[in-house]
């Protein structure tokens, strides 16, 4: 087991950095500098009291309401003036990886609650940005919040991607909104169109945060540590099986799920299908498992549909901007099957996924399983 962790670790800090910047010219550094300093100047003002109620007055209108009055946010945002700049430089640097601590790595290891608010804070500017007009700096906004997400989702856990696809995926939002209300001319859907290029090229891999997590788990097993804050392992002991060891029950369960984390993250370049019956024999497995670290965590090495979705709502968006561009639909991957799907009627253009179930509902969605739609005027 120690060999094994031993192995993970090196594994992950040669895992290389794909750069998801726009082209243009770089600047030398790593961008968690200016992300941090940034994230802290926010958190100063927003984090707590009137300053994240003004935010959050102003937040939950996004992406379509129309907030009565920024004022309040605006008022307050004069009060850390450099932050979205430093977040835009911050995406433009040459090195995005998190400064992770590969020989202790914590599975919530990546200061979510100040970058959230940063995340929060830049959307809001955005929003209000583009219905002032000004939509290049709003664009510019967004894409280094996406780039934010993509650099933190890459090589990290499963939470720290599940934190950075959601920045992606609240910047999407957005921008399907400026594209939808018309705010954007033909250079700025162009613009629209190469970034989202940008972000599907680049999106991050969910096998590493399966190799990550197991990591994590193993270190904090060879610590002495256990999961106390999990209900479902709070009363885990070993049996027989087990031989009556502590030790030996985490170490057999790390090995198990070492090999099953393996198996999983070369799935992934499997069509959906048969990535999906690997998962299921992993789950079915663990579930089966006499081990009772096995069945709690079996949960903690699932299939990421969720990061199947985002790609899919990145790539309806890209048909939708390049229909409006060229006046054609075009063909582009599913991650849930061969390509998306389209109609185009008098009024309506719709692009769709098949979503998680595999089946083409004709562009129904629902809110469980159906096909993944976007639609818009013609």
């Amino acid at each position: 087991m120690e060999r094994r962790v031993a192995e993970l670790a090196e594994e992950a800090r040669a895992r290389p950095y794909r750069l998801p910047s726009p082209p243009g010219p770089l600047l030398p550094g790593n961008a968690w500098d200016d992300y941090a300093a940034a994230a802290r100047e926010i958190w100063k003002v927003f984090g707590d009291g009137r300053g994240r109620q003004a935010l959050l007055d102003v937040l939950v209108d996004l992406p379509r309401g129309t907030p009565v009055s920024y004022e309040e946010f605006r008022a307050l945002l004069a009060t850390c003036p450099h932050a979205f700049d430093l977040l835009i430089r911050g995406a433009r640097r040459e090195d995005g990886r998190y400064p992770r601590d590969w020989g202790r790595l914590e599975a919530d290891d990546a200061g979510g609650r100040t970058l959230n608010w940063l995340a929060n804070a830049a959307l809001v500017e955005a929003r209000r940005l583009a219905r002032s007009g000004e939509t290049s700096r709003a664009l510019t906004l967004l894409w280094a919040m996406a780039r934010m997400g993509l650099d933190l989702g890459h090589n990290g856990t499963t939470l720290a991607e599940m934190l950075g696809g959601s920045f992606v995926i609240r910047a999407y939002e957005v921008l399907w909104v400026l594209v939808d209300e018309g705010r954007l001319d033909r250079p700025g859907l162009a613009d629209v169109d190469r970034g989202l290029e940008v972000l599907d090229r680049n999106f991050f891999a969910h096998g590493p945060a399966l190799r990550n997590d197991v990591l994590s788990w193993g270190q904090m097993y060879l610590r002495g540590g256990f999961f106390p804050e999990r209900e479902s392992l709070k009363d885990a002991r070993p049996t027989w099986r087990q031989l009556y060891s502590a030790d030996f029950m985490k170490a057999a369960s790390f090995l198990r799920m070492e090999e099953l984390s393996r198996l999983m993250a070369a799935a992934e370049s499997l069509p959906y299908a048969e990535a999906r019956r690997v998962a299921d024999d992993a789950a079915a497995e663990l579930a089966a498992s006499r081990n009772p670290l096995d069945r709690a965590l079996k949960d903690g090495l699932p299939l990421a549909v969720a990061r199947l979705e985002w790609i899919a709502r990145i790539r309806l968006l890209r048909a939708i901007v390049r229909y409006r561009l060229d006046g054609q639909v075009p063909v582009l991957d599913d991650p849930f099957g061969t390509t998306l799907r389209s109609s185009v009627d008098a009024r309506v253009v719709r692009v769709w996924s098949l979503g998680k179930n595999g089946v083409d509902d004709g562009g129904r969605h629902n809110w469980r399983d159906g096909d993944l739609v976007l639609e818009g005027p013609r």
